[in-house]
């Protein structure tokens, strides 16, 4: 652990070793949990290495294009596996 300072003068302790992103951390996930299930929704469920999959390919798809970091993407969507992803 270590300190940061955060919200102005606020100082709080933080993990030293942490994911440079959300897709390093949900890599690493399907990296250590494969096959066991990431999301259940209804009767569907998903399983790591298949929702990391479809997180590539939305993001592949959205980087096609033309959306860049930093841009700004809205979405419309209901309590279901796209949302996730």
């Amino acid at each position: 652990m270590r300190l940061e300072a955060h919200f102005d003068d606020r100082v709080v302790r933080c993990f030293a070793e942490r994911p440079r992103s959300l897709f390093a951390l949900l890599e690493a996930a399907a990296h250590l949990h494969a096959d066991r299930e990431a999301i259940v929704c209804g009767d569907e469920r998903l399983c790591w290495r298949d929702l990391a999959l479809l997180v590539s390919k939305l993001a592949a798809g959205l980087a096609q294009r033309g959306v860049q970091a930093g841009d700004r993407v809205a979405l419309l969507l209901g309590n279901r596996i796209e949302f996730v992803a």
